[in-house]
């Protein structure tokens, strides 16, 4: 998930566009294409979700957009915990991976957040296929598009094309096979900064349960998604926190 050239040149069409968009305030406007992700290999028989009704209690539309935030799920423990269920099966059958993309979320300062802004249509599948290179499951890269895509794109491949753009232009650290193992939420953060000069620790959210395991790596990014400080309701657990690193099965 290292750099590329494809990445750097969809990261600035896509900038090019949101920028357009943030102007004009309209989705209408943002229409410069995006690069995403190379293909790669969709399981046979998978194919992309029809859209579906959202919960009406989850619609917000009249929240302003003040940053973003890259979720990457730190997939080992996601799928200790849900790696039966049925649309989890590649994802988990695959224990190489360590993060992999939950979405890039629009979202504001304070509650309530952008959420299913308008009605959007089911991803198409050549977008799908680049797509699902960083998030293997049809029903969360669905969910991700009507959820928080329709909040600051016009099409499912400007979204997965900024998120891959994003996503390109890190490095990830292998946490459960660092040298030293981590032990606190600051650990964390000092992993990818280390790898990442372009950010420092206040960019970077780390999301953990109650027994302290590590579910989530957030980095903020600013409306024209460079790194940013991620605000108080973002940052996550304070660098003094314990943190557990479940390993990867194999």
């Amino acid at each position: 998930m290292k750099n590329s050239t494809a990445a750097r040149a969809g990261r600035h069409g896509a900038r090019a566009g949101a920028a357009v968009l943030l102007a004009a305030g309209s989705l209408a406007a943002f229409v410069a294409p995006v690069t995403a992700a190379p293909s790669c290999a969709v399981p046979a028989g998978v194919t992309p979700m029809a859209p579906f009704p959202p919960p009406p209690s989850q619609v917000v539309t009249s929240a302003t957009v003040s940053h973003y935030v890259l979720s990457l799920t730190w997939a080992p423990e996601w799928c200790r915990l849900n790696g039966s269920k049925p649309d989890a099966q590649t994802e988990c059958a695959d224990h190489s991976r360590g993060f992999v993309v939950h979405g890039l979320w629009p979202t504001s300062d304070a509650k309530p957040y952008p959420r299913f802004c308008r009605t959007v249509g089911a991803i198409d599948p050549a977008t799908f296929g680049t797509a699902w290179c960083l998030s293997p499951s049809a029903y969360l890269l669905q969910h991700e598009w009507e959820a928080h895509g329709s909040c600051s794109f016009p099409t499912p491949a400007a979204y997965f094309g900024e998120e891959a753009a994003l996503v390109g232009a890190l490095t990830l650290p292998d946490l459960d096979r660092l040298p030293t193992p981590v032990g606190t939420a600051g650990d964390v953060r000092a992993a990818f900064t280390r790898l990442n000069p372009s950010l420092t620790q206040d960019m970077i959210a780390v999301q953990s349960d109650r027994k302290q395991r590590l579910g989530e790596v957030h980095v903020c990014y600013g409306l024209d998604f460079h790194p940013a400080r991620c605000s108080h309701a973002d940052y996550g657990a304070p660098n003094r926190v314990p943190i557990r690193v479940t390993p990867r099965a194999g």
